[in-house]
């Protein structure tokens, strides 16, 4: 497949939970509008109501709702969301979101236990040009020969965050 030019892409990876719901739909990320969305995280208990074969898809309705509905920037929707969900779950292992526009992008970052398996990391550019988030450091050097070959610095993001930019 051919992209043409962007300032932001969104990749996501993902085992299907429990194996179920292996299908095209279910995976991110999930796109609205101008929005696109990825997850990953594991809730427990949860009682709320909302569209979606997937709790990924509830969660990305339930921020959709929030925005639309209460006039709230979308910054604004993840937190509202996360809040109501921290309310209205018996337990979470973690929710660690992402989505862009393609000029913004917003990232949450909460996780109760493996915080090895669910700390998102950062690496900066030093003139800010490029900022690349991942449930993992790797060796950017191939792809952006400019670190000198060397393995540039990564940076984790703090536990119960949420980041705009």
């Amino acid at each position: 497949t051919q992209f043409g030019p962007t300032n932001t892409l969104l990749v996501h990876a993902r085992s299907a939970f429990r194996d179920e719901d292996i299908v095209l739909t279910n995976n991110m990320p999930f796109v609205s509008d101008r929005w696109s969305f990825a997850f990953n995280g594991e809730l427990r208990g949860v009682r709320v109501k909302a569209k979606g074969r997937t709790g990924a898809a509830r969660i990305w309705n339930l921020i959709q709702r929030a925005h639309r509905t209460s006039g709230l920037s979308m910054s604004e929707a993840v937190t509202r969301t996360v809040a109501m969900l921290q309310k209205r779950s018996e337990y979470i292992r973690a929710v660690n979101i992402l989505l862009t526009d393609g000029n913004q992008v917003i990232l949450h970052s909460t996780f109760n236990e493996s915080p090895d398996y669910f700390t998102l990391h950062q690496h900066a550019a030093a003139d800010g040009s490029l900022i690349v988030t991942s449930s993992e450091p790797f060796d950017l050097s191939h792809a952006f020969p400019t670190t000198g070959g060397m393995s540039p610095e990564w940076r984790p993001v703090g536990n119960r965050a949420t980041l705009a930019w």
